[in-house]
């Protein structure tokens, strides 16, 4: 785990300026000059306990956040579906890191589906999402649409993208073969209907980004 964290630290070296900085001329100028990239472990949220294998790199601009995701301990041959819980301002969150889902459903974030894949059969997977800034992309399943009960006016989209909290969640939608394959890598209840048990679906595992804040002397 080590290494793979010091690798993608040192790859992003060159392209990474000062955290705070980055923050500090988000809406200058400077904004739009800077990358930062951030490497954290994945845990797992479904019980399970020991150490997780896997870990994620955000890297961050003024255009964009882009994630990789170097996922183990899956159920081999399965749909899974990656999401985005985007928190622009997480200082609205009722604890830090916010909350899943309570901070969603309060407004505080948005979930947005980033994409999907198929496990292999060693339950090993490496893939890789953007998201723009701006408006949420045309075409993708989020949060109001399996919540009722979350207002769509918070659905803004990723405003902030150095200082917002950044939280990717790993759901399991069944193994290859058992239902419709386009909703099970799409929709967060592809395979798994009924709100609110979604019977079948599983959140498994999750990596949380920190906001980058500026440095205070």
């Amino acid at each position: 785990m080590k290494a793979l964290l010091s690798a993608a630290a040192c790859a992003a070296g060159f392209l990474t300026l000062s955290v705070s900085h980055a923050d500090e001329v988000e809406t200058g100028f400077g904004y739009f000059f800077n990358t930062t990239v951030q490497s954290e472990p994945l845990v797992f949220i479904d019980g399970r306990s020991g150490e997780n294998n896997g870990a994620g790199v955000l890297t961050r601009d003024h255009d964009s956040l882009r994630i990789a995701l170097h996922l183990s301990e899956l159920d081999p041959n399965t749909y899974y579906t990656v999401w985005w819980s985007v928190f622009n301002n997480s200082g609205r969150c009722t604890e830090s890191p916010c909350a899943l889902p309570g901070d969603i459903i309060a407004g505080a974030g948005q979930s947005i589906n980033a994409g999907g894949f198929i496990s292999g059969e060693d339950g090993v997977a490496n893939v890789s999402y953007e998201l723009p800034r701006g408006s949420i992309p045309s075409g993708l399943d989020r949060g109001s649409r399996f919540v009722p009960i979350i207002d769509p006016d918070f659905e803004v989209g990723l405003r902030r993208p150095f200082r917002s909290e950044i939280q990717m969640v790993i759901r399991r939608h069944g193994p290859v073969g058992s239902g419709d394959p386009v909703g099970q890598l799409t929709l967060f209840d592809g395979g798994c209907p009924g709100f609110p048990e979604f019977s079948g679906c599983q959140d498994q595992q999750l990596v949380i980004f920190d906001p980058i804040r500026r440095r205070r002397h």
